[in-house]
């Protein structure tokens, strides 16, 4: 119902009302923060601009998807700031380093839906193949059903969950072509 930080009806809005793949989405923000956006902090103060820059541009775009307001913002403001060749205030990179915590712990807060009592369908897969060579956003259903049925023939399915979380269709076309390819092998 609500997250802080985030505007979740823009969010929702924005990616069609497909509150499973903005769920989804924001998990894998959630992942990120650290890894990917939190290394602009020390760009902005030991002064490597390009570098800061670079993040900047990918924090302002990832935060402007999923309704990240404050972090967008700050995002936005920092890339301005770096491309008409302005020092960024060290106030903007410790609003920056809150924003980043703040989102961090609320998206901490999210829960994952059990996959537990999924039950995989060689028609899930088929639909995902579909989704994929469309190029459409693969509903999570979809996505929990076929991965499910892929684990219970042996497949490993991570780098498809990731390929498709990443919205890399074309590499989890060809990693699930290449399971696929491998059942076919194995059943004749």
């Amino acid at each position: 119902e609500s997250l802080p930080g985030f505007d979740l009806a823009r969010g929702r809005r924005q990616l069609g009302g497909e509150d499973s793949i903005y769920a989804r989405l924001l998990k894998q923000f959630s992942g990120k923060l650290r890894r990917d956006y939190a290394p602009l902090l020390g760009h902005l103060r030991t002064g490597h601009v390009e570098e800061a820059r670079s993040i900047a541009h990918a924090l302002k775009g990832a935060a402007g998807t999923l309704a990240a307001v404050e972090l967008q913002q700050l995002a936005e403001q920092i890339d301005y700031s770096l491309a008409v060749g302005l020092s960024v205030d060290n106030s903007i990179v410790n609003d920056l380093e809150r924003a980043l915590e703040a989102a961090e712990a609320a998206l901490a807060t999210l829960t994952s839906p059990s996959e537990a009592h999924v039950t995989g369908t060689p028609d899930a897969v088929e639909k995902l193949q579909g989704q994929l060579e469309k190029n459409e956003l693969v509903d999570e259903s979809t996505l929990q059903e076929a991965v499910a049925y892929l684990r219970g023939r042996g497949y490993d399915c991570e780098a498809l969950e990731e390929q498709v979380a990443q919205m890399e269709f074309d590499a989890a076309l060809e990693t699930l072509s290449a399971m696929m390819n491998t059942e076919d092998g194995a059943t004749t």
